[in-house]
């Protein structure tokens, strides 16, 4: 217990070298908690985010089949119908023909 020996003195340089690598370990795992604690909160707001978007998208759909499924009464109403396809930005083939097919439709319905 009294004079320490060349041999201890290696064993607790070692030991403190030990013990620092402990911290910088432990200081690492911390960051990586934290990183993955965010990640986690970052795909929750994510997955929110595109829940709201397939919830307003719905609601956006079924604005526009409500708009295309009502009859124009007059060039008015068939212009109506014309700014709604420049608001939708789809290039989506067949709502251009389900667009196409409501805007003869109404036209069909104002012949005399």
């Amino acid at each position: 217990m009294g004079k320490k020996s060349k041999s201890d003195r290696k064993l607790l340089r070692l030991e403190a070298k030990l013990n620092a690598a402990s911290r910088r370990w432990n200081k690492a795992t911390t960051r990586t908690a934290a990183a993955e604690k965010e990640e986690e909160r970052a795909t929750a707001r994510r997955e929110k985010a595109e829940e709201k978007e397939v919830e307003t998208a719905a609601a956006f759909a079924r604005a526009r089949d409500r708009l295309m499924n009502t009859r124009a009464k007059s060039l008015k109403g068939l212009l109506v119908k014309v700014r709604a396809r420049e608001v939708d930005y789809s290039d989506d083939e067949a709502l251009e023909v389900e667009i196409l097919k409501s805007l003869v439709a109404d036209l069909k319905a104002m012949r005399p």
